[in-house]
């Protein structure tokens, strides 16, 4: 039984869409967010504040190969995952990678700019639009490399997750 890895830029609804998928399938979730935080004790804002990005990577793959030693779960990953050195060939091996796409439009109208996304905290919305189409043009490549896309924008969670259900299926992963 294959592992579902949910990649894509931050905002997509990895963990959405991740979510709602275990549900229907009744496998386990994990974010991978989530496991950082629970390991560094403390918010991914706060970790990029007290140690910066580097360390915040480091804690990310540490936590992504935990994770992808079990089987049959779904996984949200963060949207800088797939690019670190490694990363996508390790997620291609242990399962199916399903790259959820949106446009920087999208992007830029679901992700704030409060600070709790770190690579876009504090930016004015014409800094935000540039950062995010750079960190996208940037990310594309190994996004590219995912064993299926996903469309997201203007598609509401039920339509996608049948959309995920019949990809996974074509791939010969489910329940």
């Amino acid at each position: 039984m294959a592992n579902v890895i949910l990649i894509g830029f931050m905002g997509v609804g990895k963990t959405r869409l991740g979510r709602a998928l275990a549900k229907r399938w009744a496998w386990p979730f994990v974010d991978l967010d989530e496991e950082v935080e629970a390991q560094a004790g403390c918010t991914i804002p706060e970790l990029f504040a007290r140690d910066g990005e580097p360390a915040f990577r480091r804690r990310e793959a540490d936590a992504l190969g935990r994770i992808l030693g079990g089987d049959g779960q779904i996984l949200a990953t963060g949207g800088g995952t797939p690019t670190a050195p490694g990363s996508m060939e390790n997620m291609l091996a242990r399962g199916r990678v399903v790259w959820l796409r949106a446009t920087w439009k999208t992007i830029l109208e679901r992700v704030p700019r409060d600070g709790t996304r770190p690579l876009l905290g504090g930016l004015s919305r014409v800094q935000a639009q540039a950062r995010i189409q750079e960190l996208l043009e940037a990310r594309r490549p190994c996004y590219a490399m995912a064993s299926m896309t996903i469309d997201v924008d203007h598609r509401e969670e039920t339509e996608l997750v049948e959309a995920l259900i019949d990809g996974l299926t074509e791939l010969g992963v489910g329940p």
